[in-house]
């Protein structure tokens, strides 16, 4: 890393970069060659960061924020990724579970 880039947390530079990169439309290659980045770190963190996106999050729920009275039934869940799923009291468990599939890989 660069002495300007030192105070950034790790994290947050190689998740500046993966945005940086999936907007340049350019290779992985030809990104780290414009950004003077080393290829196999870039590769190598982008992997890591793939792995720790796809392992399931659990976040506690506040029975207390439900307001029971709005006589609505069913479930929404909101994923870290800011995507909501919703489902009504009838819905597939099947269909609900290949939508969560799904919404892991946006």
């Amino acid at each position: 890393m660069s002495k300007e880039n030192k105070q950034v947390e790790p994290r947050d530079y190689w998740e500046n970069h993966f945005l940086a990169w999936r907007a340049s439309s350019l290779t992985r290659k030809a990104y780290c060659n414009q950004e003077n980045i080393n290829y196999p770190s870039f590769v190598y963190q982008l992997r890591a960061n793939k792995r720790k996106n796809n392992q399931q999050q659990f976040i506690q729920i506040n029975p207390h924020s439900i307001n029971s009275n709005q006589g609505v039934g069913g479930l929404q869940i909101q994923l870290p990724n800011g995507v909501r799923i919703g489902m009504g009291n009838e819905a597939n468990i099947d269909l609900f579970q290949a939508v969560l599939k799904i919404a892991r890989g946006i």
